[in-house]
C-alpha cells in the first residue's frame, strides 16, 4: 500500500492507494497558513488512517506528496509557492523528522502529480501527447509528450498559469500582472461573479451566503442572466488560454481538471466550441478534444502515491 497526498490552497486531500490506482481510504482537511502546521496535520491523519484501516506506517510502501508551486523534487524542497505563501521551504526533511517514516518519500508539483494519475489510470491513459489542465484556487498544468512527463529543469516546467494573458493587467499572486491564474482560474471566477452581481440584484446568486464556481455554473443552468454572461466571459478568458496552448503544443487531448471541471460538459461543450472556432488552422485542421478528467478530486492523491509506485 502507498499513500498519496494532494495538498491544495484550502484543502488537504490524502488517501491509502494501491498500485492499480484504487483508493481504499480517503480524508481531508482544511490547509493550515504554515508548512509547520501542514506536517503536523498531515502526521495527524496519517495516524487516523492507518488506525482507521488497521494498518502500521511500516506497511507502507512508500509516501508521495503533491504540491503547488516550484519544487525541486529530487531535494524535496518547495522553493516557491504563490498560493500557499510559501518560501524555501525543506518540506522533505520537516516531514521525514516530523513522522518519523523510513521507506520511500516523494514530493513533485501538484498538477504534474494529476498529470501522472491521468496518464496512468484516467483520461490520459494511452494518449501519446497530452496536456492537463488544472483550475482551482490556481492554474496549474502537466505536459505529456510522446507518454513522458516533460519536466523541463529540475522538474519545474509546466508554469502555464504564469503565462501571460492580458499586459499589465490583473494582479496575480505570484507577484506578476495578467497572468492566466489571475483571469482563469476559480478564484478568478469568483472574484469576476462579484463584480458582475453589483450590476443585477436580481440574480438568484443573491440567494447564497457565499459563491463558488460550482453555484455560479449551477444558477446559469437555470439561464439566470447574470450567472450566464459570468460565465460567458469566463468562457473567453479561459478559451483564449487553452487557445495558446493548443497552437503551442498540438496535443492529441487537453484535459481538464480541478474544482472548475466538475462542471462538466455545461463548461466543455462551451470551451471546445468557443476553442474549434478559433483554433489556428481550424477549417482544415483536426481539433483537440477539450474533455473532462476521469479521476476528479482523487487525481492528486493517486498522482502522489503513484511517485513510489515501482
Amino acid at each position: 500500500m502507498y499513500i498519496g497526498i494532494d495538498i491544495g490552497g484550502t484543502t488537504v486531500k490524502m488517501g491509502i492507494v494501491n498500485k492499480k490506482g484504487e483508493i481504499f481510504s480517503k480524508i481531508s482537511f482544511s490547509t493550515k497558513k504554515s508548512p509547520n502546521e501542514v506536517v503536523l496535520d498531515i502526521k495527524q491523519n496519517i495516524d487516523n488512517l492507518l488506525t482507521k484501516n488497521k494498518l502500521s506506517l511500516k506497511k507502507i510502501k512508500g509516501i508521495g506528496v503533491g504540491c503547488p508551486g516550484t519544487i525541486d523534487s529530487k531535494n524535496g524542497i518547495i522553493y516557491f509557492s504563490c498560493n500557499l505563501g510559501w518560501n524555501n521551504v525543506d518540506f522533505k526533511d520537516m516531514f521525514l523528522k516530523e513522522t518519523g517514516y523510513k521507506g520511500e518519500f516523494s514530493i513533485f508539483n501538484d498538477a504534474r502529480v494529476a498529470t501522472i494519475a491521468e496518464a496512468k489510470f484516467g483520461a490520459g491513459k494511452g494518449v501519446n501527447n497530452f496536456i492537463l489542465l488544472t483550475i482551482g484556487t490556481g492554474v496549474g498544468a502537466g505536459i505529456v509528450i510522446n507518454k513522458k512527463l516533460y519536466e523541463g529543469a529540475l522538474g519545474m516546467a509546466g508554469e502555464i498559469g504564469h503565462v501571460t494573458l492580458v499586459k499589465d493587467g490583473l494582479n496575480c499572486s505570484c507577484g506578476r500582472k495578467g497572468c492566466i491564474e489571475a483571469y482563469a482560474s476559480a478564484t478568478a471566477l469568483i472574484n469576476q461573479a462579484k463584480e458582475e452581481m453589483k450590476n443585477n440584484k436580481n440574480s438568484l446568486l443573491y440567494n447564497f451566503d457565499e459563491i463558488n464556481g460550482k453555484i455560479i455554473f449551477e444558477c446559469a443552468k437555470q439561464n439566470d442572466k447574470t450567472a450566464n454572461l459570468i460565465v460567458e466571459k469566463y468562457v473567453e478568458y479561459l478559451g483564449e488560454s487553452i487557445l495558446s496552448i493548443l497552437n503551442v503544443f498540438r496535443p492529441d487531448k487537453l484535459v481538464l481538471a480541478g474544482g472548475i471541471s466538475t462542471a462538466g460538459a455545461f463548461l466543455i461543450d462551451k470551451l471546445n466550441k468557443y476553442v474549434q472556432e478559433r483554433f489556428y488552422g481550424h477549417k482544415g485542421a483536426i481539433p483537440t478534444d477539450i474533455v473532462q478528467s476521469t479521476l476528479n478530486d482523487n487525481a492528486g492523491i493517486i498522482g502522489a502515491a503513484a511517485l513510489n509506485f515501482d
